[in-house]
């Protein structure tokens, strides 16, 4: 009787035929210019179960997680490419995964960046772990130039850690601007890295993005909670 079980290798396998399928459907609109195959058609329906897949078993390679990890997965139809965008129940924040024309990306926002001075080295030592893991890039959705053009060309840099660091201190010291939505962080594999290597590294990678919200949360947590204590102690203090 042959097992209907299928093997890592085998996984591996189909989610390269539906990932090839999906990247020969692109559409050349010019030298530099390609379109992605329609939302509705059959390649990008396998090129989604193929993702989701991969995504669970990232996250079945990780035990640390503290919540029950993640809500109903949805679809992300991006410019250039599709992917798969999971909750996290604790952070409330998305996890995004997929293919794009340069090839496979991880993608979230960053929490509460207003606590990033109070994080320690070791989240700092985290974030840059990232950059050894795949191609780091922090996304800014917050133009520091607009407020400080002359501060953010004095500070320009390779560094994505820099970047980061630098925009979360001109923004914060902008009171009129709102840090809350100041970027987030990308982890790319181009289209050349194995997509074994990349389930490998992408559930490394995905473990490293929780866990830098979660050092962001928490601060924000223990300060809402501190904030409620003194409240609380104060109306007791009065009454």
């Amino acid at each position: 009787m042959v097992s209907e079980r299928r093997t890592t290798q085998d996984l591996v396998a189909e989610w390269e035929r539906k990932l090839r399928a999906y990247s020969e459907a692109f559409a050349p609109l010019g030298e530099w210019d390609m379109r992605p195959p329609a939302n509705d058609s059959a390649v990008v329906n396998d090129l989604r179960d193929a993702l989701l897949e991969m995504f669970v078993v990232m996250v079945a390679g990780e035990k640390a997680y503290r919540d029950n990890w993640f809500k109903q997965p949805g679809v992300r139809n991006w410019v250039y490419g599709h992917g798969v965008a999971c909750v996290s129940k604790k952070l409330q924040t998305a996890f995004e995964f997929g293919v794009d024309i340069q090839g496979f990306l991880m993608s979230t926002e960053l929490l509460y960046p207003q606590h990033l001075r109070r994080m320690t080295n070791a989240f700092w030592d985290k974030f840059l772990k990232l950059g050894e893991i795949g191609n780091l890039t922090y996304r800014p959705n917050v133009s520091v130039s607009t407020a400080h053009g002359e501060d953010a060309d004095k500070l320009k840099s390779k560094s994505e850690m820099f970047r980061v660091i630098r925009d979360a201190v001109l923004l914060e010291s902008d009171h009129s601007t709102e840090i809350g939505d100041m970027g987030g962080l990308d982890v790319r594999w181009f289209g050349s890295t194995p997509v074994g290597e990349v389930v490998v590294r992408g559930g490394d990678a995905l473990r490293i993005l929780w866990e830098l919200n979660y050092e962001l949360y928490r601060a924000e947590y223990q300060l809402r909670h501190g904030r409620r204590t003194s409240s609380l102690v104060a109306n007791d203090t009065n009454t």
